[in-house]
């Protein structure tokens, strides 16, 4: 994964990866990124996906959901693909009933 390569040349987020990663190692890289990246005007319209992978990612289960109700409320066209049953970056939040609950509601198998 290179976060850098998702907003290239965005110096705030390239900021935030760096001060995470010196004050915490990776997780906090990731937490700080995704939480700059939360703080921008229509976050959850244009960033609900990428945010939910990057706090999947960072092993945060509730933001991951959090963030990918807004991709569902925003109607987000990759997030069926995002959810199938290969795609493994959503595997901390498999066992949760929010998460079924989510793929019910776009009509995709249990």
């Amino acid at each position: 994964m290179q976060l850098r390569m998702w907003f290239l040349g965005d110096q705030e987020l390239d900021e935030a990866l760096d001060r995470g990663y010196e004050e915490g190692g990776y997780r906090a890289a990731l937490l700080r990124y995704a939480e700059t990246l939360a703080a921008r005007p229509n976050a959850a319209r244009e960033y609900s996906l990428d945010l939910a992978f990057i706090y999947a990612w960072a092993g945060d289960k509730e933001r991951t959901l959090e963030w990918l109700e807004f991709a569902y409320q925003t109607r987000n066209g990759s997030l069926p693909a995002s959810l199938s049953r290969t795609q493994r970056d959503f595997e901390l939040v498999h066992d949760d009933p929010r998460f079924h609950d989510l793929r019910r509601r776009m009509n995709l198998p249990p």
